[in-house]
């Protein structure tokens, strides 16, 4: 589908390291565009004027003064996704932010694809096996959020990412469709590609979460893989009929 794909991503390391390794490993596309935008969504909110003039892309172009990055802004995308963190207990959070900022970005060809990672992107490897049966129903609580990265780093088994494999990016991959799909439907199965696209268009979901949070946990799932969904969805799935759906679904 795709020649240019730009993502922008909150972070400088985590983020690009894990879209650099998933693209080389699963050959997504070839023409992998990563701008850092180097704070969360709710600054970014702050300095956008969401209306139908916006164009991100032209909006951060005109905000940068690295050459190399705006080089890469000249480009012509044919599909932009804005991968960033829940971060409820971020100080500029509000619920109706992240939902307006959903609602407006919610298609990768127009405006852009915005990608929600919870409570936030190191979500994608917070397993501490394969197949991780208890990852469907794994919550953290507030205070867990605040020292997330650290959680992770002593619960996950897979935190060096130079290791990743084929079969292990889709194992994770797998894990995080099939807990959106019971979270959100009640249906431990891994949703089909129309099942996944409404999924990630779930604004029900976003609400979910925070109400989750509210009464003090959240349930950590990543939504950074599901760019794959869209660019490749025949291929993909052809590719996660893997033994350890059996596994998860009982």
């Amino acid at each position: 589908m795709a020649n240019d794909v730009l993502f922008i991503v909150e972070g400088e390391d985590a983020e690009p390291k894990l879209l650099d390794k998933i693209n080389g490993t699963l050959k997504i596309t070839e023409d992998i565009n990563i701008y850092s935008y180097g704070t969360m969504i709710y600054q970014l909110y702050d300095e956008l004027s969401l209306d139908d003039d916006l164009d991100i892309v032209l909006f951060l172009k005109s905000k940068e003064n690295n050459k190399r990055k705006k080089e890469m802004l000249s480009k012509e995308f044919e599909a932009i996704y804005l991968i960033f963190d829940f971060e409820p207990h971020h100080e500029k959070f509000t619920i109706d932010k992240i939902l307006e900022m959903s609602h407006f970005f919610n298609d990768s060809l127009d405006k852009g694809l915005l990608l929600i990672n919870y409570p936030m992107v190191e979500s994608y490897k917070h397993l501490n096996q394969i197949p991780d049966c208890d990852f469907i129903n794994k919550t953290v609580t507030k205070d867990q959020v605040l020292r997330y990265k650290e959680l992770v780093g002593k619960e996950s088994k897979y935190t060096n990412i130079t290791l990743y494999h084929r079969s292990l990016i889709l194992e994770l991959i797998v894990h995080h469709l099939i807990k959106f799909n019971y979270l959100a439907n009640n249906d431990k199965s891994l949703p089909s590609y129309h099942i996944a696209m409404d999924l990630v268009h779930n604004k029900d979901f976003i609400r979910f979460q925070y109400e989750q949070y509210e009464n003090d946990k959240i349930y950590p799932l990543a939504t950074i893989y599901f760019y794959i969904i869209e660019l490749k969805p025949k291929s993909f799935y052809d590719e996660l009929k893997l033994p350890i759906v059996n596994e998860l679904c009982k």
